[in-house]
């Protein structure tokens, strides 16, 4: 099951050890590694960098920020 965005948070976490993944703007994530800068739309599928654990997010059916409640 894809992770969602709060409203309270904009921040795309692990979802076994909490690592930050990315965060959330507008339509897209933004995704940071060492000296690069990534803004991706769509579905987003990555294993996490400290514990390997496979997390997914999907921009595409994300509702206005103001809107969203948190699980």
């Amino acid at each position: 099951m894809p992770d969602r965005f709060c409203t309270r948070s904009p921040e795309w976490r692990c979802r076994k050890c909490g690592t930050l993944l990315g965060i959330a703007t507008g339509d897209h994530v933004e995704v940071r590694y060492k000296a690069a800068v990534y803004r991706v739309r769509g579905e987003i599928a990555t294993d996490c960098r400290k514990c390997g654990t496979a997390n997914f997010v999907d921009t595409r059916n994300a509702q206005p920020r103001r809107e969203r409640r948190c699980a």
